[in-house]
């Protein structure tokens, strides 16, 4: 029968343990802006958990016992409140992410392995390291991929898009649709370009928007993207493009607008003056110095449709 003080003992362990998990779980869902800030909350996860593992298993080893048991139901434990916690955050305004929970779960794990370690001969030893930093690779790749495409998108700003990689579907929100990246399409251009292969579904707001953008459009003339709607539609797709800057007009954005009924034949290439896009609809000018989005949505649809959205570039 264990006695009051080991009792005691277990439940300030685990209060601590807790509010460390708690206090990792609040820092996750600050408010932050852009996705550079994103992203490094992203590979922020991982350590972060590992530290918080680690502590916890610290403390079960000072006041409950050191076994390898312990320490991995310590583990699951961590595991568990990292899952309770994406669980709780859309009524903190945010979105419940897998990707964090693997992250976090990896994090917690690399702590567990790196303790049982030490109790294993060398060769083992090692090998269980060896283990550690295949599953940080792994768990930081998505980061990291999103990382290299923040690097291409601030070499190139003229590229709004150009579908090079699974990771810069990141800069997008989607509504209703399925995207895929298509890679190695024949154009009529200059060779083979990337497109994104869209399928837009019956919905209140189809569309796709291009949210992580270059903001300042007034060193350019023009915005160039490639439409190609898919042969097998029953009838021609209708697409509204519509660009919206970063200020409020009567309580709405500003915005320029225009409809296009892309060919199912081949693709074409269209070309937008930014004159044209700065001067709005309905009264509204654009401000090019600090665009906000750009948005790719199906009009007066009532069945599924599909549609290549190609490389989107600024030309001077």
């Amino acid at each position: 029968m264990k006695s009051g003080k080991d009792r005691s003992t277990r439940l300030v362990s685990l209060t601590i343990i807790t509010c460390l998990i708690a206090l990792v779980g609040l820092l996750g869902p600050m408010p932050i802006q852009g996705r550079v800030a994103n992203v490094t909350a992203d590979c922020l996860h991982l350590p972060s958990f590992a530290i918080v593992t680690c502590l916890a298993i610290l403390l079960t080893d000072r006041f409950i016992n050191r076994s390898a048991t312990t320490r991995l139901l310590t583990t699951i434990f961590v595991i568990l409140a990292s899952a309770a916690i994406e669980l709780l955050q859309p009524l903190m305004g945010r979105t419940a992410s897998m990707k964090d929970l693997v992250s976090n779960s990896a994090g917690a794990l690399i702590a567990f392995i790196f303790f049982i370690s030490y109790t294993y001969q060398t060769r083992t030893k090692w090998l269980l390291r060896v283990a550690v930093i295949a599953i940080a690779i792994i768990a930081w790749s998505g980061p990291w991929q999103s990382l290299l495409d923040i690097y291409d998108q601030s070499r190139s700003p003229d590229q709004l898009a150009a579908f090079s990689r699974d990771a810069e579907l990141e800069r997008w929100y989607f509504e209703s649709v399925d995207v895929a990246v298509v890679t190695g399409r024949q154009t009529s251009g200059s060779g083979a370009e990337n497109c994104l292969c869209v399928t837009f579904y019956p919905g209140k707001f189809p569309a796709l928007q291009l949210q992580s953008l270059t903001k300042d459009w007034t060193p350019y003339s023009r915005l160039t993207f490639e439409l190609t709607g898919a042969s097998d539609n029953a009838k021609p797709i209708r697409v509204r493009l519509r660009i919206a800057d970063g200020k409020r007009v009567e309580g709405d954005l500003a915005t320029f607008i225009r409809d296009f009924e892309p060919s199912s034949i081949g693709t074409q290439m269209f070309v937008i003056p930014l004159d044209e896009i700065a001067a709005g609809t309905q009264g509204r000018t654009v401000d090019l110095s600090r665009v906000r989005f750009v948005e790719f949505m199906a009009i007066e649809l009532d069945e599924p449709r599909r549609l290549r959205l190609g490389p989107i570039r600024l030309l001077p």
